[in-house]
């Protein structure tokens, strides 16, 4: 999937504005009160050069050179949800998604920009969701209690940070109305709507008039010359618009072949049981078409959006000798990859441990957007972390030691503990929200 990014800097919020609004940074239709501050802050700026002799200030460029960087991602899909409430006071008049630094990454953000239509001082809340391709969630964050839009103001923008985004495929925003205030006319509100319901009802109305507007001629006898001659000429003109939307409908039908498919992978062994830690990597796709790699589930299959034509997929796990295929793509397309086992020295596998971590709440049930880090101890240790499943699980193959395990997720206290492993490991990580 081609990612449509743009870039700017967090420091700059109204940066964020004027890429969401289309305008410039600081605003096309700004009052002039505004433009007036603006000169009077590049005059104070202009002093401030003069009185340090012109000289830059080097902690400013380690600011600039340190700030993070915001990637738009115009290609996550998602939607904005008001509530029955926050439809009749308010506009979602653009929403986007972006990533913190370079995606995909842990940290992202979902943007919207809402506009005040009915005058009313409004106090909403805001939850944002992210989900992965299967529709878990993956994370969410709710922002009570915010000021909305100010009535008769230019439109305003709020961004919400989750965390846990790496594997996002599509955001959600809801929107609901904490309380409304101020002066604004009620029956306004509900002649608006109750003229959006009539135009709807007109609307139908019409096309129903349209259908009964070919009525049948009463006369039953045989067409005369002159009507022959006319319903001649109509049959010609028909039989040119039904060549010239067979040629629009192969032109559609081209312009379909012409789109992405999806290309869907199974990994598996020679006993065609699946491989749920393997990777597979696919030429031609991702950002700048520079290839894409994605991480199986836990049935061993990876799916990507590809332009049909020829592509090289290349599969690897641990414990298998890499494969290279080449598939060719026309329209949705299923490939299946086998392993084979690399011969690796059994003795080795003897030598490490299977360590299961369940995450689980104060209720004894899986919490399914969990991380699980483990570290081992001692200088120099090798770490690893992984998201739990849809039954809060997640194993790592460990060679005997002591690891200091991490178990996190949104809304719960962290835990810590230590392990020591000599041995194959069930562990069960409680995460007690309110702690």
């Amino acid at each position: 999937m081609d990612l449509g990014r743009r870039e700017f800097g967090t420091a700059a919020g109204a940066s964020l504005s004027a890429l969401l609004a289309g305008c410039s940074a600081l605003g096309d239709e700004q009052s002039d009160g505004d433009e007036t501050d603006t000169e009077t802050d590049d005059t104070d700026d202009a002093g401030d050069t003069e009185e340090s002799g012109g000289g830059e200030d080097p902690e400013t460029e380690t600011d600039v050179e340190d700030e993070q960087k915001v990637y738009e991602d115009e290609s996550m899909p998602g939607e904005v949800v008001l509530s029955d409430e926050a439809d009749r006071h308010l506009e979602a008049v653009r929403e986007t998604f972006s990533w913190m630094n370079e995606s995909p990454g842990d940290t992202c953000h979902v943007h919207v920009m809402l506009a005040n239509d009915s005058g009313a001082d409004l106090t909403v809340d805001m939850t944002a969701r992210i989900y992965d391709e299967d529709g878990t969630e993956l994370s969410s964050t709710t922002s009570a209690g915010v000021a909305g839009p100010e009535p008769d103001e230019d439109d305003a923008v709020y961004s919400i940070e989750l965390n846990n985004c790496e594997a996002t495929a599509e955001y959600e925003l809801e929107v609901t109305v904490a309380d409304v205030a101020g002066e604004f006319d009620e029956e306004d509100l509900d002649e608006a709507d109750e003229e959006t319901a009539e135009e709807t009802d007109e609307a139908d109305e019409a096309d129903v008039d349209d259908s009964d507007d070919g009525e049948t001629d009463p006369d039953d006898g045989e067409p005369d010359e002159e009507e022959q001659a006319e319903s001649d000429d109509d049959s010609d003109g028909q039989n040119e618009t039904d060549d010239t939307d067979d040629a629009d409908d192969e032109e559609d039908a081209d312009d379909a072949d012409d789109g992405e498919s999806v290309l869907r992978v199974t990994v598996q062994d020679e006993d065609g049981d699946p491989i749920d830690h393997a990777t597979v990597e696919v030429d031609g796709a991702g950002l700048f078409n520079w290839g894409e790699t994605r991480d199986v589930d836990d049935q061993g299959r990876a799916e990507f959006d590809l332009e049909d034509g020829a592509h090289t997929l290349t599969a690897e796990a641990d414990g298998y000798s890499p494969v290279e295929e080449t598939v060719e793509v026309d329209g949705d397309t299923e490939h299946a990859m086998t392993l084979e086992a690399d011969g690796s020295d059994e003795s080795d596998e003897d030598e490490t441990n299977t360590l299961t971590v369940f995450v689980r709440d104060g209720d004894d049930d899986p919490i399914d957007h969990a991380t699980v880090a483990v570290d081992e101890s001692g200088f120099g240790g090798a770490s690893e972390s992984q998201n739990v499943d849809d039954r809060g699980r997640a194993e790592f193959d460990l060679e005997d030691g002591e690891y200091e395990l991490t178990a996190a997720a949104d809304g719960y206290p962290t835990l810590e503990e230590t392990v020591a492993l000599d041995t194959d490991l069930e562990y069960t990580a409680t995460l007690r929200a309110g702690d």
